[in-house]
């Protein structure tokens, strides 16, 4: 059974790869299991895609941002999944399990599954409910529980991995997410179901408009929480420090025993407040990681996201 993911669940460490070979020296850090093959999320510098990840990426992204250029992301083309698939058969895979950022954040889910109509072999798309790291959890679980070589094997794959670890394991702990400006975020029409960017609700022939964000009136630094892929709270705060903090506090209070925090950030330079933050929380020290240039197209420059992590954190 293969594994595939699209490139949201790809991380990296700030210091280096948080996803890759399992075997080698030990490292104090989890090293998660790769998906076999990651479809890519266009993001878009005025129209123009971005090529560099990790570190090249956040400064790519933060300049843009800052010079005012046009930053937007693109869902896969349903042919992207369709390739990954094929190559995937190709290697010899019997079955394939499909899993994209939640379906509530982008159509990625959607052109997942018509990439996968007519394939040659069984294949499920699991929406994993959130993005990033907890994703590429996921992503993990389903590699490491897959069956073995002489096990069972196509449809048989599918129902016993997809459906059970996948449904056991699924992110189900609330993003903690705090940047600077909301701008971005309204701009990208990211506060689903409630009005666009300027938040003025207006009748229209149909009927009342939708509720205006409460994004709308969020100020600097809020603490933006998204649950199962849906905007479900917005605190305001009003300064850096005490942004980071509360993230990891509510993230920290959210584990229910969990006893490490995953923070995802475009601002590789505050680690130490980070780290800061969690010490005063009293959790152990975070896992780092580069914020997805997705998420930074979406957030805007400096931003932080904070979850808890799952099984990884015990690895």
């Amino acid at each position: 059974m293969a594994v595939i993911a699209d490139s949201t669940a790809e991380v990296e460490l700030l210091g280096g790869p948080a996803a890759g070979p399992t075997s080698g020296p030990a490292s104090a850090e989890p090293r998660l299991a790769r998906a076999d093959a990651y479809v890519s999320v266009p993001v878009l510098i005025d129209g123009e895609p971005l090529r560099a990840s990790g570190a090249k990426a956040a400064a790519e992204m933060a300049m843009a941002h800052a010079t005012g250029r046009a930053v937007t992301t693109a869902r896969p083309a349903p042919q992207a999944f369709a390739d990954a698939i094929a190559r995937c058969v190709e290697a010899g895979a019997a079955s394939v399990v499909v899993v994209t950022m939640s379906a509530r954040l982008s159509g990625t889910w959607e052109s997942a599954r018509l990439g996968a109509e007519g394939a040659a072999v069984p294949v499920t798309v699991v929406d994993s409910g959130s993005i990033g790291w907890q994703t590429a959890e996921l992503v993990d679980t389903l590699v490491r529980c897959r069956p073995a070589e002489g096990g069972p094997s196509g449809a048989e794959d599918v129902r016993a991995v997809a459906g059970v670890h996948a449904e056991t394991a699924r992110p189900r702990l609330p993003l903690f997410a705090t940047m600077p400006s909301v701008k971005t975020l309204l701009a990208g029409g990211r506060g689903a179901g409630h009005a666009a960017a300027g938040g003025a609700a207006q009748e229209t022939a149909a009927g009342p408009a939708p509720e205006p964000s409460p994004l709308a009136a969020a100020g600097p630094w809020p603490v933006v929480t998204f649950d199962d892929g849906r905007l479900t709270g917005v605190l305001p705060v009003g300064t850096r420090d005490a942004a980071v903090e509360e993230c990891v506090r509510l993230a920290a209070a959210s584990a229910q025993g969990s006893v490490r925090l995953c923070v995802e950030t475009n601002d590789p330079t505050r680690a130490a407040l980070v780290e800061e933050a969690c010490a005063s929380a009293g959790v152990a020290p975070p896992l780092l990681c580069h914020l997805s240039p997705v998420l930074s197209a979406h957030l805007g420059a400096g931003a932080f996201v904070v979850s808890a992590m799952g099984s990884a954190a015990r690895t």
